[in-house]
């Protein structure tokens, strides 16, 4: 009748093994993949830095953001839904500009 997914990951000579294992009805298929966990810990530390300039990026803008908008209305006199709206598009383009130069700059295509 049904059918069901089994995953297995598991480490075997300095290498990561993923097997799935699919069951329909009577028969089976089993594909195994042989990974070497150095490529694994390089790939994850890869991205966690990225996720983390993103993250860090992300923050910035929203300290910008606050900067922008509690400066303008407190200082300057201007109305504070304008004054967000300005503060909230500084910090879009701070973001952009950080995320695709710095955080991202590796995905550029030159």
């Amino acid at each position: 009748m049904g059918g069901g997914n089994h995953v297995q990951i598991f480490e075997q000579d300095g290498f990561a093994v993923y097997r799935v294992e699919e069951s329909l009805n009577s028969w089976s298929l089993i594909v195994s993949e042989v990974v070497p966990l150095g490529k694994i810990i390089d790939f994850v530390r890869f991205h966690m830095k990225r996720a983390f300039k993103s993250a860090l990026v992300g923050a910035e803008g929203a300290v910008v953001q606050l900067v922008i908008t509690y400066s303008l209305t407190e200082f300057v006199g201007v109305w504070y839904v304008y004054s967000a709206g300005l503060g909230i598009l500084v910090a879009f383009a701070h973001n952009y500009l950080l995320n695709y130069y710095w955080a991202f700059k590796d995905v550029i295509k030159k």
